[in-house]
């Protein structure tokens, strides 16, 4: 396979320690072997199934080359056509199968953020030789399918997003 995914970003600095930045990119994700492999007798493979392709946008500040405390904020967009997941449905003989195919259209977006903060410094400026930096990475994501051909998939939650995502640390 070969293609071209373009993208562009943008970034505009109003202060020497703040900057806004912009970018959109193509996505695009092939389907694997793990996504063909069967381990479980009651799976089904779609032979048609097709790659994901989409496209993301972000738009975010963030601090650039401080010393006491950073961060970083920023809006996000993922939409995904032809999301890879699994459906349930009933065979010829009654049995409950799983089908691995191209669920739908998937969009995910949410608020990122990211700070920082030398609590040693900030604490104790007369010791710059020491420091204990304290960060949170905090993400609010909300998740669902649009589109879909599938039978009760549009408008729920897409699978393994979890709404809200947080990480702390010293």
């Amino acid at each position: 396979r070969s293609f071209l995914l373009g993208g562009i970003g943008l970034s505009y600095k109003p202060h020497e320690q703040i900057e806004a930045y912009g970018n959109f990119s193509q996505n695009y994700r092939s389907i694997t072997f793990s996504d063909m492999r069967i381990s479980n007798p009651s799976s089904v493979i779609d032979p048609d199934m097709k790659d994901e392709k989409g496209y993301s946008i972000d738009l975010g500040i963030r601090s650039r080359g401080t010393e006491l405390l950073n961060f970083d904020f920023s809006l996000f967009y993922l939409n995904y056509n032809n999301r890879i997941g699994e459906v349930q449905f009933y065979d010829e003989m009654n049995r409950i199968m799983r089908l691995r195919t191209n669920v739908g259209q998937a969009v995910i977006f949410g608020l990122e953020s990211y700070a920082e903060a030398d609590i040693f410094r900030l604490l104790k400026p007369e010791a710059p030789d020491f420091n204990a930096v304290v960060f949170g990475n905090v993400a609010l994501i909300k998740s669902e399918y649009r589109k879909s051909l599938m039978p009760g998939v549009a408008g729920n939650q897409v699978e393994f997003v979890p709404a809200l995502n947080l990480k702390t640390g010293v």
